[in-house]
Formats: C-alpha cells, sequence, structure tokens
C-alpha cells in the first residue's frame, strides 16, 4: 500500500492499524507484613488498553466534507490567477482532505482540523504554486517535510505531475502520505521518501536533479535554498 522507502531499508509497506501494547504482569512481591498473606505472591491483572480501530487505507465509507470546506475552496480558488481545475482535480482534492480528517482523529498529522480551515490554509495556500509551476513547465519535483501532503499532493493532482516525491521523517505522516497515494490511486507516479531532509539532499541520486523543490514551514529560507 503506497511506495514508501526508508533510508537504508528500501521500501516497506505503510502499517495503518495499531498493535495492541501488551502491559504485562508487573511481577510477583510478597504481601505486605501482617496481611495475613505473607509467602503468597500478588498477581496483578493485565488490564488492556481499549483497542482502537484501524485507520482507514479506502475512501469508501469515509464522510463527506461539510459545507463550510466546499464553500471555503469555491470562494478562493478565483484568487489564483489563470487557475482552472476539472471536476476529477477537485474531486481528488477533497479526497485527500476526507482522509486527513479521519486520519487527524486519531493520529496529530495537523495542527488545523477544522475543514474550512483546512481548505483556507493547506489546499488553497498550495495551489497557490500551480500557475507557477505550470509557467515554468515543471512536471517533477520534491515536496520537502510533506507533513500531511501539503503542498506535495495538490501540485501532484493539480499539475498534473509526471512523478513527484514528498520527503517525510516522520513515521506516521510518512504512512498517512503513502495511503493517500494508494488511495488515490497515484502511486505509480507519487512515492514516499521516509527519510530526513539533509539525508536525501546530500544523496547525489537526488541532489540537483529534481526541476523543482517545494516547502511550506520547513525551516529558514537561507537553510531550505542550501537543502
Amino acid at each position: 500500500m503506497g511506495n514508501v522507502t526508508r533510508e537504508g531499508s528500501g521500501e516497506t509497506r505503510p502499517e495503518t492499524g495499531r498493535v495492541a501494547e501488551d502491559l504485562g504482569a508487573p511481577g510477583a512481591r510478597k504481601a505486605d507484613a501482617g496481611s495475613g498473606a505473607a509467602g503468597r505472591p500478588w498477581r496483578h491483572a493485565s488490564v488492556p488498553r481499549p483497542a482502537r480501530d484501524p485507520l482507514p487505507t479506502r475512501l469508501d465509507g469515509l464522510p463527506p466534507l461539510p459545507d463550510s470546506y466546499h464553500d471555503a475552496l469555491r470562494a478562493g480558488l478565483p484568487a489564483i490567477p489563470g487557475l482552472i481545475l476539472s471536476d476529477a482535480v477537485l474531486t481528488a482534492l477533497d479526497d485527500h482532505v476526507r482522509m486527513l480528517v479521519a486520519w487527524n482523529s486519531a493520529i496529530n498529522l495537523s495542527g488545523i482540523r477544522d475543514p474550512g480551515a483546512i481548505a483556507l490554509e493547506h489546499v488553497l495556500d498550495s495551489l497557490t504554486a500551480v500557475p507557477i509551476l505550470r509557467r515554468a513547465g515543471v512536471t517533477e519535483f520534491v515536496d520537502l517535510g510533506s507533513g500531511a501532503g501539503y503542498p506535495g499532493f495538490p501540485l501532484a493532482i493539480s499539475l498534473p505531475a509526471s512523478r513527484a516525491l514528498l520527503v517525510e521523517s516522520i513515521g506516521k505522516k510518512a504512512r498517512f502520505l503513502a495511503a493517500v497515494a494508494e488511495a488515490l490511486d497515484l502511486s505509480d507516479r507519487v512515492h514516499v521518501a521516509a527519510t530526513r531532509v539533509e539525508t536525501l539532499g546530500a544523496d547525489p541520486h537526488h541532489r540537483g536533479r529534481w526541476p523543482a523543490v517545494v516547502a511550506r514551514a520547513v525551516c529558514d529560507v537561507t537553510e531550505l535554498a542550501e537543502l
């Protein structure tokens, strides 16, 4: 499911379920003196934690987005000069957000949780780069510190990109990115590298070999340019 590359270990499939933690017995101990149970170990019951439902890897069954999301998106799109998106592209953008909302309820992928705010601060903000990249003829790019997939997925969907690499060192976020790529049927051209930006930037297979590098809120612009 998806295409997650880990530094030094090749590709691995993302794990979307949570492995229940076995608390186990903390060990036997002698009863306190005078309790009448001297010499008998206490038995401590193992109390399992409630199992969490597996995180969704398919779009089927995910609830639709509220009107606040669609209203914010419709209001903001005309402000991006020359950007015209097909219904298929808009649906894919929506499906990414539906996956984010579902995962964000269990795993902290983004501090922005309101769908209307996601439309404004994630989706529309990412789409502002589409006209610039189109004018430059960019169809391949690297997204550094992709996080919840912004700007990577909106750009890959809207350009559309023939090849994109989403770089994210935090495992839970990398697994989410791979799950979205698979659910949106993008895993043939959108890949995920679960590694640090510094490591990828020093890799001769990547450094200087991509026509465009994008990033949002990763680090200081000077440091970002060097990376």
